[in-house]
């Protein structure tokens, strides 16, 4: 019958098998050897059944990053489940190996033979993987450790990696993975291993008066040679020239080989009013802390750089995130917040049709609030064409296609985001998610426990973590990483129900019902979810309270409501005509929309 890990598709339909199906099998051995794990996995026969039938395995880039990509397109084609479309002979199979040897030890020879002006390998060079180089801008130091100036220093970090975000063949780490590593020391090797780089720009920000005095390092993170450096003495005024000048030379040093027209592509921004920038910096810096105080303390900054630059479209994407951000965190209603947003992500747009965080937060309430769910994937698709790096938009862009059941492609676009931003907790815990939602409880637990690692404060991880055990059975297990999540977070009302629906799948309805009271408590200031209650009652098995609150969350256009069709707490009511009906107020029961690129 054969070994279930290895079985190709037709093999476990029991259809008639060729030798195609052998090198499904030797793909799913030569998978396990490059990643140290099985390609199709779970807890029991079924679930490695359902994998091999219908999931993608995990990329071996995202397992192991040293493994060269053109090996991983060997292990898809070979591991492909229509036999059509698969390796057809094995000398096809063994030549492309052959290939990916030659090509191999081609490269090591030319990377041997072409030292830096230092006289030792370039990794960037190295590593120049189809003309692709990797690189992690690092926060700026600000050495004068003033708080009042701090806005100056994240914010032109930040400026910095959006810039060259937008170089051609240009990978750059996002945000939130470099900035772990603030107030640290830098390693380029360290940073180098950890991040998966190919370089490292760091350096020091001393600003004077109405001056700013900016040194810059790139160094190759293979052995910490030193590729370029400058210094720039500017005014605070000119801030968006000085930083666009460092980008054109940071592409410029690294072995790009742009073409004249991708050199274009490394476009000069309009200068804003200086002062409206500078309120946009401390706009950006207070939203980037993500509490509801912060958030609402941004909200002020970009509003005022407005009042300086009313045409001034990145403080109107700043507005629209913020919105987006008050309400993913359930500090206020959908229906406050979202229209918010829209109404300031459109002002962006006609001011600067190109602007990315624009595009971003478009598709956010197109996907959270219109339920527009074509209008929201090509609002991600623009801004996935403006900018490949933005890692914020293939995360979002990953839950509309797991709410859609496109779950492969959620998969995929979650490990897009995690290459770009490998230390995002937001990223890591939604990849985690995502495998719950796909009923992949192993590997979403397994997903879950490293992202607590990463960060044992961060709730959000421990509720998917909570998820995970609970459908497992491990309701003790579930129990304590829910009130975690719960006591870490400030009692977010989302982390309440699932502590809600924990006591309520061990059996102790009376600490349920009590999590129902604290919600519904007329005190609390938070905003009241309906569907936080609805989970409850869902855990509780009570159908119709259950039913009446989902209705209340659908009027509310809460934004979980876009898994009512994947998740597993609603199983138990889809057979209710009721339900159907949500369903199809959300369009949920529509046909999937066409792959996504």
């Amino acid at each position: 019958m054969g070994t279930l890990t290895y079985m190709s598709p037709e093999q476990a339909r029991g259809e008639e098998l060729d030798g195609r199906s052998d090198l499904f099998s030797l793909g799913a051995v030569l998978y396990e050897m490059c990643t140290g794990r099985p390609a199709f996995a779970g807890a029991t026969n079924a679930i490695i059944f359902d994998a091999i039938l219908n999931r993608e395995p995990i990329s071996v880039l995202r397992l192991n990053p040293d493994i060269p990509p053109k090996m991983a397109e060997i292990l898809t084609k070979a591991l492909e489940k229509d036999q059509d479309i698969r390796y057809q002979h094995a000398a096809d199979l063994r030549a492309d190996l052959r290939r990916l040897r030659r090509d191999s030890d081609s490269a090591a020879r030319v990377a041997v033979a072409t030292p830096t002006s230092g006289g030792r390998t370039s990794r960037a060079q190295a590593r120049r993987e189809a003309g692709v180089i990797r690189i992690a801008v690092m926060p700026l130091e600000n050495v004068d450790g003033n708080p009042e100036t701090e806005f100056l220093s994240d914010g032109v970090t930040e400026s910095l990696i959006s810039a060259l975000s937008q170089v051609p063949n240009l990978r750059v780490i996002s945000r939130t993975s470099v900035f772990r590593f603030k107030g640290l020391p830098i390693d380029p090797q360290a940073i180098g291993r950890e991040l998966n780089v190919n370089a490292v720009l760091a350096g020091r920000m001393v600003p004077r008066g109405d001056t700013i005095s900016i040194n810059l390092e790139l160094v190759d993170a293979r052995d910490g040679s030193f590729i370029w450096g400058s210094r720039y003495n500017r005014k605070i005024t000119e801030l968006i020239e000085v930083e666009d000048e460092i980008a054109q030379s940071v592409a410029e040093k690294l072995p790009l080989k742009l073409s004249g027209g991708q050199k274009k592509h490394i476009a000069k921004r309009a200068a804003p009013n200086p002062e409206a920038y500078q309120l946009y910096l401390k706009g950006r810096y207070f939203w980037n802390r993500r509490t509801e105080e912060a958030l609402k303390k941004g909200l002020e900054f970009f509003n005022a750089a407005i009042g300086k630059d009313p045409s001034y479209a990145p403080a109107y994407a700043g507005i629209a995130d913020s919105h987006a951000m008050l309400v993913w965190n359930m500090m206020v209603s959908s229906r406050d917040g979202l229209p918010k947003a829209r109404a300031a992500a459109q002002n962006a747009l006609e001011f600067d049709k190109k602007l990315v965080e624009a595009h971003s937060a478009m598709a956010f309430v197109k996907l959270f609030y219109e339920w527009d769910w074509k209008g929201a994937e090509q609002e991600f698709q623009r801004t996935l064409d403006l900018n490949p790096n933005y890692a914020i938009a293939r995360q979002w862009f990953s839950m509309e296609l797991a709410a859609l059941g496109r779950h492969d492609q959620a998969v995929r676009e979650t490990e897009r985001a995690l290459q770009l931003d490998p230390l995002s907790m937001s990223i890591n815990t939604t990849s985690g998610l995502l495998f719950y939602l796909v009923r992949q409880f192993d590997l979403g637990l397994e997903q879950s426990l490293k992202t607590i690692d990463l960060d044992p404060n961060f709730f959000a991880s421990h509720f998917v973590c909570g998820l995970c055990y609970e459908e497992k059975g491990m309701h003790a297990e579930a129990v304590a990483e829910f009130q975690k999540a719960a006591e870490l977070s400030g009692r977010w009302p989302l982390f309440i129900a699932a502590l809600g629906h924990g006591w309520a799948t061990a059996g102790n309805r009376l600490e349920a019902e009590k999590l129902i009271g604290e919600l519904q408590d007329p005190s609390r200031k938070r905003y009241r979810a309906s569907y936080s209650i609805a989970a409850i009652h869902a855990g509780l098995g009570e159908r119709q309270a259950a039913l009446e609150w989902l209705e209340k969350a659908c009027e509310e256009r809460g934004t979980w409501m876009i898994f009512l069709k994947v998740h597993p707490y609603w199983d138990f009511l889809r057979a209710e005509p009721r339900f159907t009906a949500l369903l199809d107020q959300l369009k949920l029961d529509s046909p999937p929309l066409g792959a996504a690129s």
